[in-house]
């Protein structure tokens, strides 16, 4: 779908990676962040991290998406967005985090 591409293209360009989730050029974290949205592209509630792992340096790591998921807000380019489609969205920040955010069925 050209829209989640769209929606990854914009989360991407607020967001900073932190400097302790960088080993020379490789991410060592996967961040699966849960995100909601209301039919007009804005956040329904504050994104939450799915399968949390342990440690200060995930930690900042998963905070850093949700404040990209949260500056980027809203998403018009969903609107009008579906309650299929918004209900439940899962953005991955992970090594290969170019893969569009997927709507969870």
């Amino acid at each position: 779908m050209a829209a989640m591409v769209a929606m990854r293209e914009k989360i991407d360009s607020c967001w900073s990676i932190p400097a302790g989730a960088v080993s020379g050029e490789t991410i060592l974290f996967q961040a699966k962040i849960l995100v909601r949205l209301k039919p007009d592209g804005s956040l329904a509630e504050k994104p939450t991290v799915r399968e949390p792992q342990k440690g200060k340096a995930f930690r900042l790591y998963a905070e850093s998406a949700i404040r990209a998921i949260e500056k980027c807000a809203p998403y018009t380019m969903l609107r009008p967005c579906p309650p299929d489609v918004c209900s439940e969205i899962v953005v991955t920040f992970a090594p290969n985090y170019m893969t569009p955010p997927q709507p969870q069925q």
